[in-house]
């Protein structure tokens, strides 16, 4: 952006930068907050400990409401199975 231009430009989604100057209110816009990222290492830990069987309990568990939804899906619509369930 033109220096003289960017006083007048301002981020779609304004955070605690607003009003601080061009650089300031788009190095971190409000949609750009690192504590989903950092948060990961305890979320891991967190499900796989949802089950006494860790994380293989829990995806065979996943699955198996995946599947049973695709069921109620298709019965429902009344329609074939569009590929195999492998």
């Amino acid at each position: 952006m033109r220096r003289d231009r960017q006083a007048q430009l301002h981020p779609g989604v304004i955070s605690h930068g607003y009003m601080t100057g061009f650089h300031g209110e788009f190095d971190w816009t409000g949609t750009c907050d690192p504590t989903p990222w950092l948060c990961i290492p305890d979320s891991l830990r967190f499900i796989g400990g949802l089950l006494p069987g860790g994380w293989p309990q829990v995806m065979q568990a996943n699955r198996a409401l995946a599947l049973d939804a695709r069921r109620l899906l298709l019965e429902t619509a009344q329609v074939d199975s569009p590929c195999p369930m492998g």
